[in-house]
């Protein structure tokens, strides 16, 4: 699936994210939430740069996953993207001084994935950080996907956490 999405080519690739950054944006549940846990995109995974912005500039509380090792992530508060610094895998991280923030503070969790299917769970890099952290959260959860990525079972585990949404460049899949 990971060679399959770096092969897209950047043209097609951004085309599709700022569908899919859109449609999330558009959204009741987004609109509806104060504070929103979002992965900063990273490489070829799905851009997530403006749905940061956008609830950055709509006043929304916007926290991004910091790494603390052992499969375990945090959520910490940016006030802007200058709050962000190079961390842990090459991926942008909040840096020391932005706040963490309780996991039930959160309204909406926006998460990658390479493969999705229609039950909810996604199909992610093997880490396990962010099922640790969805058990731990009872904001919505919402898979940002692409439409030839939706799979008929991506064989989900007794602890993956299952999502509630799932928000590709052409629909939105309620769970």
């Amino acid at each position: 699936m990971k060679e399959q999405r770096n092969a897209l080519s950047v043209y097609i690739r951004k085309a599709n994210d700022e569908k899919i950054a859109e449609n999330i944006i558009k959204s009741s549940i987004f609109k509806n939430a104060k504070s929103i846990f979002c992965y900063c995109s990273f490489y070829s995974e799905i851009s997530t740069i403006n749905i940061i912005k956008y609830a950055l500039q709509n006043n929304k509380t916007v926290c991004v996953p910091k790494t603390i090792g052992n499969g375990i992530m945090t959520a910490n508060k940016i006030l802007s993207l200058d709050d962000l610094e190079i961390g842990n895998y090459g991926i942008l991280e909040p840096n020391l001084n932005c706040e963490q923030t309780r996991e039930n503070a959160i309204d909406l969790c926006i998460i990658p994935c390479l493969a999705a299917d229609k039950n909810g769970h996604r199909l992610g890099y093997g880490g396990g950080y962010y099922d640790r952290f969805l058990a731990k959260t009872n904001a919505k959860k919402a898979i940002l996907c692409y439409d030839d990525r939706i799979l008929a079972n991506v064989f989900a585990e007794s602890h993956d956490i299952p999502c509630d949404f799932i928000f590709t460049e052409s629909q939105v899949i309620s769970i």
